[in-house]
């Protein structure tokens, strides 16, 4: 669902962009946010992960020694 609302919405916003600065800096920069929110992702995920275990176990998709 994310991926199939984000493409259309992330091709016009860069399209914009690259009217305005050109394709090649528009492309640059949309892959730099692209790294800068993997990394911020792959910080946040023990968060994530903590708030997430106990529903998991709850649930029974988790042991609780797990």
């Amino acid at each position: 669902m994310a991926f199939f609302g984000a493409a259309p919405v992330g091709s016009l916003l860069v399209s914009v962009l690259a009217d305005e600065i050109g394709a090649p800096i528009a492309v640059g920069l949309t892959g730099a946010a692209c790294v800068v929110g993997s990394i911020w992702f792959a910080l946040e995920l023990p968060k994530v992960t903590a708030a997430m275990r106990p529903i998991y176990v709850e649930r029974g998709l988790l042991k609780a020694g797990e």
